[in-house]
């Protein structure tokens, strides 16, 4: 049988023999892929780890040898995926080994193989101790709608300008001035709906209460009494949208809407 031409390779540290069929090392050159064969004298390692030569066109970013974060880039990794995004083969601290894209690695979306979350996950429940409680979430929700551009309901709070204390932005300060929510039905409530989550803006309310507090809530005077449109409403038995189509569409003073019982056709 016919031996194989061998072609001795250094690559990342490790050097080894290439076994290649063909007859010109030439063919090295190309993005073909090469089986390399380490040494015995290196440790944790296969006998034998699949390697892919790098492309050499000049908008080839090589990240070999380069560190993100927890990450150490040991070798590229070839394309892969829909997109066919180059990837690379890192090393964690933690000595994990993953496949990574490049775009997660220069964003900084990758700083290790997961650990670094985990941590980070588990720090945050041994502080309070409080991750799965009810006012936990109310807290993050909070931050997220104030501060998150992503979150759906930033328009209506972050991009209105409103924001969360400096001191809230901590977990265990915002439980500190507001303790447990009184029952189920509670959440936070802004005090003056323009003005930001602050201790001395913030209580607890039912959603009844937090509707008679939102910027679109009609406060009506009759008799010395001043509620909003749904509580007056409630009292004198008639639907909030009765009570402002009398005020609004057809002018009623507020004694006349309040005072005259719904009947068929009274609009005519």
């Amino acid at each position: 049988m016919k031996q194989q031409p061998e072609f001795q390779l250094e690559m990342q540290g490790f050097s080894g023999i290439i076994r290649t069929a063909q007859t010109s090392a030439s063919t090295l050159a190309e993005p073909n892929q090469i089986n390399l064969y380490r040494r015995s004298t290196v440790a944790n390692l296969n006998s034998t780890t699949t390697f892919l030569l790098k492309p050499t066109h000049k908008n080839f970013r090589d990240l070999e040898g380069q560190t993100f974060g927890r990450l150490t880039v040991i070798h590229f990794a070839g394309r892969k995926g829909t997109r066919n995004q180059p990837h690379w083969m890192c090393r964690c601290e933690c000595s994990t080994v993953r496949l990574i894209m490049t775009e997660l690695l220069l964003s900084g979306h990758s700083k290790s193989c997961g650990c670094l979350r985990y941590e980070r996950v588990a720090i945050k429940n041994s502080t309070h101790g409080m991750s799965r409680t009810p006012e936990y979430k109310i807290w993050r929700n909070m931050l997220t709608r104030c501060l998150n551009e992503d979150d759906p309901h930033y328009v209506y709070y972050g991009k209105r300008g409103i924001t969360v204390c400096d001191s809230w932005r901590t977990f265990e300060n915002f439980y500190a001035d507001m303790g447990d929510r009184p029952t189920p039905t509670h959440s936070i409530d802004r005090i003056n709906n323009d003005g930001n989550y602050e201790p001395s803006n913030c209580r607890w309310a039912t959603k009844r209460e937090q509707a008679n507090n939102r910027r679109v809530t009609k406060i009506i005077t009759f008799k010395g009494q001043s509620k909003s449109v749904s509580d007056w409403a409630r009292e004198v038995n008639l639907e909030p949208s009765t009570l402002m189509t009398r005020l609004g569409k057809y002018g009623w003073t507020i004694e006349k809407a309040l005072t005259t019982p719904l009947q068929v056709n009274q609009y005519k």
